[in-house]
């Protein structure tokens, strides 16, 4: 009996050590903070931007520029406001009126998306509003922006992603005609740039960050994003 009990006293205190080692050593990459780092930093708290779309500001006959500046350097955008209109122009109003000044890249998951437009960096945030989703022949190969949603259509509001690899799965269109986007399990997501400069030198050296391992832990912060008219 003494053996037995001494046997389960054993098992439990490594039980404790291997999970006290979790907690307190887990690192989403060589440079990140601990869990238990991570827990000592407060995360923001939600705040409305407003409460409606913005009106129709851009002008879907000229050209777009988009440059989002960083600490790592500066990847340059080229917009589509032809092929949706509605998301560039959110995009371009968000970016002119501050929105994106100071955010993190809050979900960067390797060989998938680098992520942002969450103002409290746990990808829940989002500006007290949604917009139109948008179909087009655009696909997701490396490099696109696209607008991320809450999975069900008309759910996007100013959160965005940078495409790290090709991910056709997230098509609005397949095979030329629009997905049903309705349906439980259909991903949608409408593209509205590309990345024409700095997608090697700056959008690949972004820090790895997934907010549901590590919710408090600041990614990479984007100072502002300058848009062009061309």
């Amino acid at each position: 009996m003494i053996t037995n009990y001494k046997t389960i006293f054993l098992i439990l205190i490594s039980i404790l050590i291997f999970v006290g080692c979790d907690i307190a050593e887990y690192k989403i990459d060589e440079d990140a903070p601990t869990r238990l780092e991570l827990n000592l930093t407060p995360t923001p708290t939600f705040a409305v931007f407003r409460a409606t779309p913005f009106e129709m500001r851009i002008d879907i006959n000229k050209k777009y520029l988009a440059t989002i500046k960083t600490a790592k350097g500066d990847i340059l955008l080229e917009l589509y406001p032809d092929k949706a209109p509605i998301t560039v122009n959110n995009f371009v109003a968000l970016s002119q009126e501050g929105y994106y000044d100071n955010m993190t890249f809050h979900r960067v998951i390797r060989n998938f998306v680098a992520q942002s437009g969450d103002p409290t960096g746990t990808g829940v945030g989002h500006p007290g509003y949604t917009i139109q989703d948008e179909y087009n022949d655009l696909s997701h190969e490396a490099g696109m922006i696209a607008m991320a949603n809450k999975g069900i259509t008309n759910s996007g509001g100013a959160q965005w992603y940078i495409t790290l690899s090709p991910q056709t799965i997230l098509d609005t269109m397949e095979n030329g005609e629009n997905k049903k986007c309705t349906l439980l399990g259909i991903h949608c997501h409408t593209v509205f740039g590309r990345v024409i400069e700095g997608f090697d030198e700056v959008v690949k050296a972004i820090t790895f960050r997934d907010p549901s391992k590590a919710p408090n832990y600041n990614g990479d912060i984007i100072k502002t994003i300058i848009i062009k008219e061309i």
